[in-house]
């Protein structure tokens, strides 16, 4: 289980369900979620040579959103097709008045200073969703703003090299 300690209060928090393994816990640069790694595809592999079988490629990838009012970062996509008309050819278009012309040069703003994290811990293990990716043996999980960059990893077996290259 994943726990976050809160210093307000002095308290220790689970913030993921018990019923899985997690692991690996990166924060977001935006300090809107926590992303982490999870054991939660148990489709176990059948040895064709003994009556036993093996689990690989068990870990999936998870963002939490602290807040209440923090989005899912991977929200489901829309099958739906909007149809729009297409344009009518005739008259050119108007130029109107500003187009075309370059935008004044913009200065470089100075950032922000950083604002105290907060984290909403009523419902946060119900705030979880999962990275549009499949199972696979993940690790080396990191959040960039903009990018989550894992690496892929081999399966482990005794007394030779994994079946395939890790992958950044």
């Amino acid at each position: 289980s994943l726990y976050i300690w809160n210093a307000a209060d002095n308290k220790l928090n689970r913030v993921t369900d018990d019923m899985f393994n997690a692991g690996s816990p990166v924060w977001d640069p935006t300090g809107s979620y926590l992303y982490f790694a999870s054991q939660r595809e148990f489709a176990p592999q059948i040895s064709n040579i003994e009556f036993n079988y093996a689990t690989n490629r068990d870990v999936y990838l998870y963002a939490m959103a602290l807040r209440k009012d923090v989005k899912n970062p991977f929200p489901a996509e829309s099958d739906e097709v909007a149809v729009t008309k297409p344009k009518e050819e005739g008259a050119p278009a108007e130029k109107k008045e500003g187009e075309g012309e370059k935008p004044p040069e913009a200065k470089p703003a100075t950032p922000p200073a950083p604002k105290p994290m907060t984290i909403d811990f009523d419902g946060i293990s119900g705030r979880v969703g999962r990275v549009p990716i499949g199972a696979d043996n993940y690790g080396g999980i990191s959040a960039k703003p903009g990018f989550l960059i894992y690496v892929t990893g081999p399966a482990f077996y005794y007394g030779r090299q994994g079946d395939r290259p890790a992958q950044l």
